[in-house]
């Protein structure tokens, strides 16, 4: 009577525990962590364009991109698909290793790309180009450049393969004319790429990307640097590439009435213009590649420019906008912001909470706006932590803001938890103690010895192991184009239906699936969520619980089918999970996994030494 008193206090205490957790530590009553926004300093600025002229020599073969990648400049993008890069940066080269991904059977990839203004009606030859040199391995290179502000726009592309120390200058030219063709505009802007898919595991050199132009017409360099009002560059952020609205100017030449937009979604950049006057107009633009205006709300700079023979010309935009530094403290590896304005705009921005504070800049449509910022960590997509407290104020322009955000820095062993995290691992705990009356009445009538001389002991042990274990581990490779790269690690237990997230040089996160019913916007995922925890409960927890309560019942020489079974529903739990969630065929079995598909095997070897071989664990 004694044993099943216990069971049902037990019984009452996980159904307490499991319902507390779903109500008590939802993200309303639970919010994650404190934060604050606040005015850091307030400046003497001013909006409008600074003009510097120059002394330039014209020349007949322009320069109009020539560059290393690399990850400290915000004019570059990266993107690594299917693999974990391993990288190395100089002042020379840009060296990147990958390998095929086996598990799916897809070639790793990588790409770069930067921004290049081609003055299409101003040159008779166009070329792009790359230096490449493979130290190990197979790879095919992709060079392409795609226009992105014309009415129609055009790709064009080059592709060849490298084999284990071939270096070559991959060439991308006789693309001139139908660029010339599609518009007559001045400035096409182009986005110029290189792809490299890794054939086999392989290693390549990236020494330069460049494009040049040649003309026997007289064009002069000049550089828009959209700025904030304090004069800061909008190329200082790492992250203003993901601001749906970018700074845009409008060109007009006097003299021929030709008008064409240009985008500096990365900031600062360099045109080439022939000898004329020209009307601009300066703003933030939202639709970008329809080449027109308007611009989005808010103050609109005119000013001209008057581009001489022998001069080169650097203008300095100074746009409206709030200049806002978000400080993470602890350093997390994603921070989801959502950025809102009084002009009702909204900004979806993630960053990494590391030692730095993160900068943007928030275009505004008056000297003085309203400013709120809401933020959650990001684990993975749509497996997030509760969301922090959102903070607002009305701030001006000529005033430097900060938004503080500390997630909850409640730790263990390294990991950072929320109340949500303790409840699981304590409903774990709870589970466990379901089996402990059932063990100890045979512990106490049979003895230690005997318990671990029946088949099903060991079996059961590993089993319960593997619940501290990881099972599946899945590594990606994010966030490089805002300079920083990071290597994450998934680590998921189907036990706990729940994952540890680890990243280089961040805190570690555990993260229960079931925080997914939280939040309504994921209300398509629940079924995911419940999926996998039904998974967990039905054929692991259930078959565990069952096994701890029928050690005894059995002959030391009888082979239980039924335990079998139930020693083979984990292993099958591991199909099923990974039949069900695709992105987790990227990842590879741990050691919980192995306990797991070990234990119906060890059942069976120690079946067979119990009933031949007696005599060794006597």
């Amino acid at each position: 009577m004694e044993e099943y008193r216990g069971r049902i206090v037990a019984i009452y205490l996980l159904v307490f525990l499991i319902l507390g957790g779903l109500i008590f530590t939802s993200p309303e009553v639970t919010p994650d962590g404190t934060s604050t926004l606040e005015e850091v300093e307030s400046f003497e600025g001013s909006l409008g364009v600074e003009k510097v002229q120059d002394v330039y020599s014209p020349t007949s073969e322009i320069v109009l991109f020539n560059d290393t990648p690399s990850s400290s400049s915000s004019s570059w993008v990266f993107s690594f698909r299917w693999g974990i890069p391993e990288i190395q940066e100089s002042s020379e080269r840009f060296t990147v290793g990958m390998e095929p991904n086996i598990l799916i059977g897809e070639n790793a990839a990588m790409s770069c790309s930067a921004v290049v203004n081609v003055p299409v009606q101003s040159i008779d030859t166009l070329t792009y180009s790359s230096y490449l040199s493979v130290h190990s391995g197979e790879i095919k290179a992709r060079l392409g450049a795609s226009t992105f502000n014309l009415d129609e726009d055009l790709d064009f592309s080059h592709e060849l393969t490298l084999d284990t120390g071939e270096s070559t200058r991959i060439i991308l030219d006789d693309i001139l004319e139908d660029m010339q063709a599609a518009t007559d505009s001045f400035i096409v802007q182009t986005l110029f790429y290189l792809e490299v898919v890794f054939i086999s595991d392989a290693k390549v050199g990236i020494h330069y990307m460049a494009a040049n132009a040649s003309t026997t017409e007289n064009v002069m360099p000049v550089t828009i640097d959209p700025q904030s009002p304090d004069g800061t560059s909008l190329s200082e952020s790492q992250y203003q590439h993901q601001i749906s609205e970018c700074a845009a100017i409008s060109v007009s030449s006097l003299n021929s009435n030709q008008t064409f937009m240009l985008y500096f979604w990365r900031g600062k950049n360099q045109i080439f213009l022939p000898s004329d006057n020209y009307t601009c107009y300066a703003g933030w633009k939202d639709n970008l590649g329809d080449g027109k205006p308007p611009f989005y709300g808010g103050e609109i700079l005119a000013f001209s420019i008057n581009v001489e023979n022998g001069e080169s010309t650097v203008c300095a935009v100074r746009l409206p906008c709030i200049k806002l530094y978000i400080r993470v403290s602890p350093s997390v590896p994603t921070l989801s912001l959502r950025i809102s304005t009084s002009s009702e705009e909204q900004y979806d921005v993630d960053i990494h909470g590391g030692p730095n504070d993160a900068l943007l800049f928030v275009p505004t449509e008056d000297s003085d706006s309203w400013l709120s910022v809401r933020s959650r960590v990001v684990s993975r997509e749509y497996r997030n932590w509760p969301e922090i407290p959102r903070v607002s104020g009305e701030f001006s322009i000529y005033s430097i803001i900060r938004a503080t955000l500390s997630v909850s820095s409640t730790t263990f062993f390294g990991v950072l938890i929320t109340p949500l995290e303790i409840y699981t691992v304590l409903a774990a705990i709870m589970v466990a103690i379901l089996a402990v009356p059932k063990i100890h009445e045979f512990v106490r009538t049979k003895g230690m010895k005997n318990l671990l001389r029946q088949p099903a002991t060991i079996p059961f042990l590993m089993l319960t192991a593997s619940v501290l274990l990881p099972w599946i581990v899945f590594q990606s490779s994010s966030g490089y184009d805002t300079g920083k790269h990071l290597t994450c690690s998934y680590i998921y237990s189907i036990p706990l239906s729940s994952f540890v997230l680890t990243a280089n040089g961040f805190h570690a996160f555990f993260m229960p699936e079931i925080c997914m019913i939280h939040n309504p916007s994921w209300s398509h995922l629940w079924g995911n969520a419940f999926r996998d925890i039904a998974f967990s409960l039905i054929l692991f927890w259930i078959p565990w619980m069952y096994l701890a309560n029928r050690i005894k019942h059995q002959k030391a020489n009888q082979l239980a089918l039924t335990k079998l079974w139930i020693f083979l529903l984990p292993s099958i739990a591991i199909l099923l999970v990974r039949l069900f969630n695709p992105w987790l065929y990227f990842g590879y079995l741990s050691l919980g996994a192995f306990l797991a598909i070990a234990a119906p095997t060890s059942y069976i070897a120690m079946h067979v030494i119990h009933r031949y071989r007696p005599e060794y664990i006597s």
